[in-house]
């Protein structure tokens, strides 16, 4: 019996046993999460797929915990969900609103509507195609004609606008808008009493020929003469369409010389076609078609000679690009003024409030925040006049002015009713481009976002001189602290010096062509990187962009992207990637701002955007779109984060949403239905790139080991259902 009982107990212990073994390899038999495949998934924001493969698989990431990435990836999809919730909710406000306003035969106001729907509409193509869009977009295009008749240009280019933004692909209402406006501008500017024709009196006759011989030697393309000549006439033939002008300049008001000032004209245009197709057209043509216009010019409307030179050149140069211009005699204080830098004034940001100039935030250490004016202060008189109906361009030429020169504010705190008179003497107001998230007690940017997991925020304003050793000295303080990851925010960056953009990249990559440019006319130049310089090349980077990052912006993030030494996440950037010369002309009483080149990324990609391109500018690895309003709450969450919390010693009034992140408090400000909103604003962008920055430092995977396609910005956070309209 003991011996059965010893038997049945050997039994006992095999089955025990082989209970355990069969448990052990049953967990171990199941699949961990393999880091490249989740990294794949969440870089190209695949956050839902992400969320589910970790709940699904055991608790073990290549023994690494998946805790608090399920944690994150479940709060980020709560985010996207609620996003969802919202733009759904507003497209079908706006769409019912825009319906109400077409049943009642408000035009105007119906395709407003429209226009601002199909921000907040899943297929943009598929929503200009609904049969009561289509058909409001006949009756606006009739409105916009009569309008056109009872000589309302602002009214018809407004409409041609909206219909320019809903069918973006038809360029027919981009020119239309364009002719709208410079029936405005020509409108605006040719007054009895007006400053033109001081503004012109220098212009000169010489201009012209050489202007037009530095086109044809250096221009970035081969110029059309032919065209740019079109166009100019084009654009004078507008004037006597104008009925206003013909108080200026009498002979307009008499129809018969109009018509054949006009007929002159198209036979004119004419001819320089014919000559164009005949390959016979450049800069002798372009002159003699200039001074053939002033003959009939003479002969007929007798306009000024100096409107006739900057009205043909303004036009037939805006046809090569925006930015190859004549900077005319009157403009060149201002224009040396910006392009130098030499600013000054008294340190404040201001913005408009209920009809109230109101500070944002003085600039610490600038004469205002010395003398103690506070965020959310009132400016109600500038040296002793009232502010109210003032504009923001025009309190800021009244602010500014001369260094040492004094400029007096009256300023009133929100909370009494006493006006304040502070004198203030003009300095030089220092910009600092390189920020943080959030301020500190002693107004110094705090660059750490996330200190639990050390990955720090650094946003670029701009590309300055100062911008390579602000970003340097800030660089060097987090990787002393630990710093693991960096996202670098270049959103509404509009680019600065060349020469700041390549010293920027040469932080982090270690050889090779950072950027080239090359023109039909110049020499071709390439930048590479110095790889004594490359300081802090194992720091792994996001960098943020959208339709606002341009030209420098635009070489940063193209050369750290071509180099996968960072993952760009955002919206495609705005695609200005030319290079302008400014050249003295008629003895230095002018300059010609002329495009000699373009630039190109280091894969050779061409950044600039043309009127005929398809692909343009920085393509982000991961699309996430916002809609107008999320892009207002991006721009209101990073000012907050500007405004300062002590003022010499004075503690600044409490302010909400004093961080770059998402807010977490619940708000009460208004969208644009002036409708309370249901959640709190959030930059969904800067959310995804700390998610994924999270996931890098978790799962080690680097950005290159992340397979992409040509055009990596195939992956877009939005949800796949269809609207109903």
């Amino acid at each position: 019996m003991i011996k059965n009982i010893l038997h049945y107990q050997r039994i006992s212990l095999v089955v025990i046993v082989l209970i355990a073994l069969s448990c052990f390899a049953g967990f171990t038999q199941a699949e961990p999460v393999d880091p490249l495949n989740l990294a794949g998934m969440i870089y190209t924001g695949k956050f839902e797929q992400a969320q589910k493969t970790i709940t699904t698989q055991p608790g073990v990431l290549v023994n690494r915990p998946t805790d608090s990435m399920q944690a994150r990836l479940s709060n980020f999809n709560v985010l996207l969900d609620q996003r969802e919730e919202v733009r759904q909710s507003t497209y079908d406000e706006n769409i019912t609103e825009a319906r109400d306003y077409f049943d009642k035969g408000d035009i105007e106001k119906a395709l407003t509507s429209v226009r601002k729907a199909r921000f907040y509409a899943k297929d943009t193509k598929e929503f200009g195609e609904i049969d009561w869009i289509k058909e409001l977009a006949q009756k606006s295009k009739v409105l916009a004609n009569d309008y056109l008749k009872k000589h309302e240009w602002l009214k018809a280019g407004n409409i041609y606008a909206e219909l320019a933004t809903i069918y973006e692909d038809d360029k027919t209402y981009d020119q239309l808008t364009r002719d709208a406006a410079m029936r405005v501008k020509l409108e605006a500017t040719y007054k009895e009493d007006g400053q033109w024709k001081d503004d012109l009196e220098e212009i000169k006759i010489d201009v012209v020929p050489e202007v037009s011989l530095q086109i044809y030697n250096y221009y970035v393309e081969n110029p059309d003469f032919a065209k740019m000549v079109s166009r100019a006439l084009n654009n004078l033939a507008m004037m006597r369409e104008i009925p206003k002008l013909s108080e200026v300049f009498k002979p307009l008001g008499e129809p018969e010389k109009c018509d054949q000032f006009e007929q002159q004209i198209k036979n004119l245009e004419k001819q320089a076609t014919t000559q164009s197709q005949n390959k016979k057209f450049a800069t002798r043509e372009f002159w003699q078609a200039f001074l053939k216009l002033l003959v009939i010019n003479d002969e007929t409307c007798q306009l000024p000679r100096n409107v006739i030179i900057k009205e043909f050149l303004d036009a037939s140069l805006a046809e090569l690009d925006p930015f190859t211009n004549v900077i005319w005699p009157a403009e060149l204080s201002d224009f040396d003024k910006h392009t130098t830098g030499r600013f000054s004034g008294v340190g404040i940001q201001i913005s408009m409030e209920n009809n109230k100039l109101k500070v944002v935030t003085p600039i610490p250490g600038s004469p205002a925040f010395q003398a103690g004016i506070l965020p959310g202060d009132l400016i109600v008189t500038i040296n002793g006049e009232s502010t109210d109906g003032i504009s923001i361009d025009q309190a800021v030429r009244k602010i500014t002015g001369p260094k040492g020169t004094k400029v007096t504010l009256g300023i009133m705190h929100p909370w009494n009713d006493e006006i304040r008179q502070v004198p203030l003497i003009r300095d030089t107001i220092v910009i600092q481009t390189v920020k943080g998230c959030k301020l500190d007690k002693d107004n110094n940017w705090q660059f750490m976002i996330d200190p639990e997991n050390k990955i720090a925020y650094i946003r670029v304003t701009s590309f300055t001189d100062t911008t390579p050793g602000e970003l340097t000295d800030a660089l060097k303080k987090l990787t002393k602290n630990g710093a693991r990851g960096l996202i670098l925010d270049l959103r509404f960056n509009p680019g600065g010096t060349l020469k700041a953009a390549v010293e920027t990249v040469d932080l982090f990559i270690d050889e090779g062509v950072m950027v080239s440019t090359r023109g039909r006319n110049v020499e071709p130049w390439q930048k590479s990187a110095s790889p004594k310089n490359t300081r802090f090349r194992d720091l792994p980077i996001i960098v943020l962009v959208n339709g606002f990052s341009a030209s420098a912006a635009e070489i940063v993030s193209g050369a750290l992207r071509d180099y996968h030494r960072a993952w760009l996440i955002g919206e495609r950037s705005f695609g200005k990637g030319s290079v302008q010369n400014v050249l003295p002309i008629v003895g230095d009483t002018c300059k010609l701002k002329i495009t000699t080149a373009y630039y190109y990324l280091p894969s050779g990609k061409c950044i600039h955007r043309k009127p005929e391109s398809k692909d343009w500018g920085v393509d982000p690895n991961l699309k996430v779109e916002l809609t107008p309003t999320e892009l207002r709450d991006v721009i209101e969450l990073q000012r907050d984060a500007e405004i300062v919390t002590q003022v010499n010693g004075e503690r600044a009034p409490e302010i909400p949403a004093t961080t770059t992140t998402t807010s977490t408090t619940e708000s009460n400000s208004e969208s644009d239905s002036k409708k309370p909103r249901k959640y709190p604003p959030v930059d969904i962008q800067l959310d995804a790139a700390l998610l994924v920055m999270q996931s890098r430092l978790s799962l080690g995977v680097p950005w290159d080991a992340v397979p992409t396609t040509t055009n990596p910005a195939n992956t877009v956070i939005k949800v796949d259902r269809k609207n109903d309209p």
